[in-house]
C-alpha cells in the first residue's frame, strides 16, 4: 500500500490558483470582453417587420430605446376620417364648397401614409449631465409630401465655417419649398379641377412686387436651397422691452444657396428703398428702411455673391465684415463648439447650436422678466425651467440628416429622450407657468391699482362731503370710516399692504395717495 502523500499547504495553493487562471483562459470563467446576455426575442412569427430597421439607426443600452410600429396605422386613421368627411358632404346641399373634393387623394398627398415608424434613444455621457440623443423617423419608400420640405441629400454643414469663432446662436436647414408649393397645387386641383389649376397658374405668373420682373412662380422655382442663420449677443448694447427687461443686442447673418440671381432681379425695388453698390466682388444693398429708436444700430445690408450664387441677408455692415468678408477664426475652431458637437455628424440637413454664452445670456435676461415676483418664486422657476441648461460646461448642439429610408435626428442635450416621453407634460406646464406668471404678476398689480384707487376715491369723495356737512376744512380716516350711523363709509379693504387710517384730506387738497407693501405709490386727483 502507498502512503498518502503529503503536499505543502503552500503548494495546494499555487496550483488551485493555476487551475482557475487555466479556466479563465479557456473561457470556463468570467471574460472580461463577455457580452452581456441578450433579451428574450418576440417569436418570429410576432415580430414587427420595422422594427430591426429602425432599431439600425438607434444606440442600444442607454436610458432610453424605444421602437415604434407605425405601418398601415397613419393610413386607416386617415381613410376613417375621409370617410366621415366625404359622408357628410354628400349630406350638404348642392354646390357646397369642396363637395366634390377626394379626402382619401387629399390625405395621400400630405405624405404621411408613407411613415411607418419611428424610435428614440438615449445615453449619458460618463460624469457629465449631457445625453446623446437620437430620434428616427422610417419612410422606408422615401419621403413623399411634407417631409419633401426638409430637402434632399446631406451636405457638409455651412455654418461653422461661415459664423466667426464667438458665434452665439447658429442654424442652418436644407429647404424645398417647391415640393410644398406642388403640394398646394395638386389640392388645388383636386378641390377646383383643371379650371381653378389654371387659374393659380396664372396668378403664380404676377410679379411678387411693383418694378421688379420676379413672379411668384419664379421664386418658388428658386426656393430648393439651404439657409444658414448665425448670430451673436453683443450685451454692450440693449434693447428695452419693458421698464425692468432689456436684450441684447443680436447681430445676424443669414444667407441662401442658390440666390444670388434674386438680388438682380429685385435691383430696380431695392434702388427705391436704398443704395445699390459693390464690394469685394459683392453686388450691395444697403436699405434705408426707418426703424423705431431702440434699433436705429441696426442697417440691414442684402450681399449676392455672383461667384457662389449665395445671397446674404446682414443686420449691418459691421458684422457683414466679420463674417462674409473676414477669414479669422470661424466657429468650426471654437472649444465650446467642438465640445458641443462631439459625436455629432458633420454631413446632413439641418443643424443648430446654442454656444455656453448665448445661453447664460438668455437665462439671465429671462430672470429680468420674473424680477416683480418674490426672491423664493423666482428661485424655484427658473430652477425648474432651466436648472439644467445653467449647469451646462459648454453648449448644446442637434443635426438632421435625410436618409433614404427616414429622417435621422440627434443632439447633445442636458434632457434625454424619456423627458419628452415621461415629463414632457411636466415640462410644458412648467414652461407655460413660467410664461404666465409675469403676466399675472402684472395683471394683479394693476387690479391692486384699480382697487387702491377706488379706495381713494371713497375717501376724497366722503371727505368733501364730511367738510360740507360739518363746515370744517378737514376730513381724517376715522371721521369717515366705520359702523358708527355717522359715519360715510362703512369699511375700506386694503388690498397690497396699504394704510389709509393717517391720512387727512384738506378742503385745499388736489391729489391724495397710497403706498402699497412693494413701495409702489398709487394717486388719485380731487
Amino acid at each position: 500500500m502507498l502512503a498518502p502523500m503529503k503536499y505543502p499547504r503552500c503548494s495546494i495553493a499555487v496550483a488551485f490558483l493555476v487551475l482557475l487562471a487555466g479556466l479563465w483562459l479557456a473561457g470556463c470563467g468570467p471574460h472580461a470582453s463577455e457580452a452581456p446576455p441578450s433579451p428574450p426575442q418576440v417569436p418570429a412569427e410576432g415580430r414587427s417587420p420595422v422594427a430591426a430597421a429602425i432599431a439600425n439607426h438607434l444606440e442600444y443600452g442607454g436610458e432610453v430605446f424605444a421602437v415604434f410600429d407605425i405601418n398601415g396605422d397613419l393610413a386607416a386613421a386617415g381613410n376613417t376620417y375621409a370617410d366621415l368627411l366625404s359622408s357628410l358632404l354628400k349630406q350638404a346641399p348642392a354646390g357646397t364648397p369642396y363637395a366634390k373634393l377626394d379626402f382619401h387623394a387629399l390625405f395621400s398627398r400630405l405624405g404621411l401614409y408613407g411613415i411607418a415608424g419611428g424610435g428614440i434613444s438615449s445615453w449619458r455621457v460618463p460624469n457629465d449631465i449631457l445625453y446623446h440623443n437620437r430620434a428616427f423617423l422610417y419612410v422606408p419608400n422615401g419621403r413623399q409630401g411634407l417631409l419633401q420640405i426638409t430637402g434632399d441629400a446631406p451636405a457638409a454643414f455651412v455654418s461653422p465655417t461661415l459664423a466667426p469663432v464667438d458665434t452665439d446662436l447658429a442654424y442652418e436647414s436644407t429647404l424645398n419649398l417647391k415640393s410644398l408649393a406642388d403640394l398646394v397645387l395638386g389640392y388645388v386641383s383636386d378641390i377646383g379641377g383643371p379650371d381653378l389649376l389654371q387659374t393659380t397658374m396664372l396668378q403664380l405668373k404676377e410679379p411678387i412686387a411693383p418694378n421688379t420682373n420676379v413672379t411668384w412662380q419664379w421664386l418658388l422655382n428658386h426656393l430648393n436651397t439651404r439657409i444658414v442663420l448665425a448670430a451673436r449677443a453683443d450685451t454692450t448694447l440693449t434693447i428695452p422691452l419693458e421698464a425692468n427687461v432689456t436684450i441684447p443686442q443680436v447681430d445676424f447673418v443669414l444667407s441662401f444657396d442658390g440666390m444670388a440671381d434674386l438680388f438682380t432681379q429685385l435691383t430696380p425695388l431695392l434702388q427705391a428703398f436704398g443704395t445699390v453698390g459693390e464690394k469685394n466682388g459683392f453686388q450691395t444693398a444697403t436699405l434705408a428702411i426707418p426703424l423705431p429708436k431702440e434699433y436705429s444700430s441696426y442697417q440691414p445690408e442684402l450681399l449676392a455673391d455672383p461667384k457662389t450664387q449665395r445671397l446674404y441677408l446682414v443686420s449691418r455692415p459691421a458684422f457683414a465684415d466679420v463674417t462674409v468678408f473676414d477669414q479669422g477664426p470661424r466657429l468650426a475652431t471654437s472649444d465650446d463648439f467642438l465640445a458641443a458637437t462631439s459625436g455629432l455628424p458633420t454631413v446632413g440637413n439641418g443643424f443648430s447650436y446654442v454656444s455656453k454664452k448665448g445661453i447664460d445670456t438668455f437665462i439671465k435676461n429671462y430672470a429680468q422678466a420674473l424680477s416683480d415676483l418674490p426672491p423664493e418664486s423666482q428661485k424655484a422657476v427658473m430652477q425648474s425651467v432651466y436648472g439644467d441648461l445653467a449647469r451646462l460646461p459648454h453648449g448644446i448642439a442637434s443635426t438632421q440628416v435625410n436618409l433614404p429610408d427616414g429622417i435621422l435626428v440627434q443632439s447633445v442635450a442636458p434632457q434625454s429622450n424619456k423627458t419628452i416621453l415621461l415629463l414632457g407634460p411636466a415640462v410644458a406646464i412648467g414652461l407655460t407657468s413660467a410664461m404666465a406668471i409675469p403676466a399675472f404678476s402684472k395683471v394683479q398689480a394693476q387690479n391692486h391699482t384699480i382697487a387702491i384707487t377706488n379706495n381713494l376715491r371713497q375717501l376724497a369723495s366722503a371727505a368733501q362731503q364730511y367738510m360740507l356737512d360739518k363746515g370744517v376744512t378737514q376730513a381724517g380716516y376715522h371721521d369717515l370710516v366705520g359702523t358708527g350711523t355717522d359715519k360715510y363709509i362703512r369699511s375700506i379693504s386694503p388690498v397690497a399692504g396699504e394704510n389709509y387710517q393717517d391720512m387727512i384730506i384738506y378742503q385745499t387738497t388736489t391729489q391724495i395717495s397710497a403706498r402699497t407693501a412693494d413701495g409702489t405709490v398709487v394717486t388719485y386727483n380731487l
